[in-house]
């Protein structure tokens, strides 16, 4: 009798775990609600725009950003700005049919919701606010970055060799170790650095075998050639096919997260596309992505790291007066005329046989002044690491040699 009791005991066990499990896996997730929706789609927007623009600078590199990022970094800025400046910064971010107050809500709901959304892809969002000791800064705008960005708030001595050291450290850690050196020293006019740090990690749907990755011939140019090392599988997978490219959706885990392949036709140039590629014409080929069967991929493993300061290229989108003397960011600091002196973007991303991780931080540093389809890629193609459910374009990337 007790040996049947002890039975039933842990089948039951196994009854309620089972349970558990499935409701976990088909917990029902939010639908964005309409500021929301508008908060992505004009995110997206600036992310093609900032794409483009950086790509001026890295025509014959390989290219790395997360629009996302940036856009975290500079809406916790924005909440310091006030006048044309608020205005100009609102533009270049695409915000202008969003209040201040939408923005912060909006974002303040996704972060969890991104983060929640598959328990085998890891999606970390961070941000941090860093101030010069001894000044004095708005503790309204304080507040407001902690409330919805959930920013820690640290003041250091900003004349001490340990402050970037600091600063460098809590990047890195949010980072998982993939973003390192973030500031190399603060120069005497700065006052505060305003930073977000994304991390990704996300295992693929369906790994590639690492027994058939093999040496292959990458296409730099039309004849100039890199080896590298081809990853290959041929299954069922979501494709689209146009008139100026072809993409592949690669599902990470249980399909929230992917990364979208995309490889124009070969009369186009990799900048040339880049240069006319839009939000237009990526939700035309989200909306028209069809199941395809027996789709052959041979795509190369790559790793890239990159840098770049986005000054001169968030001036070229319009965002003039934040970098000049005339900036008005007295929602910020009332006892200093503060201007934005640069905005650093350092990126990591490594694509293997397993999946993808990523990262990515972006520091404001603020200063004082007076037919079966085949996708063979290997030549130049973009990537695009975006959120299903919500829309969020997190990653873009250009590979021209892996």
């Amino acid at each position: 009798m007790k040996r049947i009791l002890f039975f039933l005991y842990v089948f039951s066990l196994l009854l309620y775990s089972c349970v558990q499990n499935v409701t976990e896996v088909e917990k029902p997730i939010r639908p964005l609600n309409e500021v929301e929706t508008r908060l992505i789609s004009n995110s997206n927007d600036f992310a093609f725009k900032l794409f483009k623009e950086v790509n001026k600078e890295n025509t014959g590199k390989n290219l790395f950003i997360s629009p996302f990022s940036v856009s975290i970094a500079l809406s916790m800025t924005l909440n310091g700005a006030r006048g044309e400046t608020f205005e100009e910064m609102q533009s270049t971010l695409s915000f202008e049919n969003l209040t201040m107050e939408e923005i912060n809500s909006a974002f303040k709901e996704l972060f969890p919701m991104l983060r929640e959304l598959d328990k085998n892809v890891q999606m970390d969002v961070a941000n941090s606010i860093w101030c010069r000791k001894d000044v004095l800064f708005v503790t309204e705008f304080l507040e407001t970055l902690r409330n919805y960005y959930d920013a820690k708030s640290e003041t250091l001595d900003f004349t001490s060799p340990e402050a970037a050291k600091i600063i460098n450290k809590w990047v890195e850690e949010k980072t998982k170790g993939k973003i390192k050196n973030m500031l190399e020293s603060i120069p005497d006019y700065a006052v505060m650095y305003i930073i977000n740090a994304l991390y990704f990690k996300g295992v693929w749907k369906y790994p590639f075998d690492k027994s058939k990755t093999r040496d292959g011939d990458f296409a730099i140019s039309e004849n100039n050639f890199v080896k590298a090392k081809f990853m290959f599988q041929v299954r069922d997978f979501d494709c689209y096919f146009g008139d100026e490219f072809s993409a592949l959706r690669l599902p990470y885990s249980k399909g929230n997260f992917s990364m979208m392949v995309i490889l124009p036709k070969s009369e186009f140039h990799i900048n040339d596309f880049v240069a006319n590629f839009n939000r237009s014409k990526w939700e035309t080929c989200l909306s028209n992505l069809r199941k395809t069967e027996e789709v052959t991929v041979y795509m190369p493993k790559f790793k890239i790291e990159f840098e770049t300061s986005l000054k001169k290229v968030l001036t070229s989108l319009g965002m003039k007066l934040a970098f000049t003397d005339e900036a008005d960011f007295s929602n910020l600091c009332r006892v200093l005329r503060c201007q934005i002196t640069e905005v650093k973007h350092k990126t990591f991303v490594e694509v293997d046989e397993e999946g993808t991780e990523a990262a990515a931080a972006t520091s404001v540093e603020i200063g004082y002044t007076a037919y079966k389809p085949a996708f063979y890629l290997n030549r130049p193609f973009v990537f695009v690491i975006y959120e299903k459910q919500t829309g969020a374009i997190l990653f873009m990337g250009k590979l021209v040699n892996p």
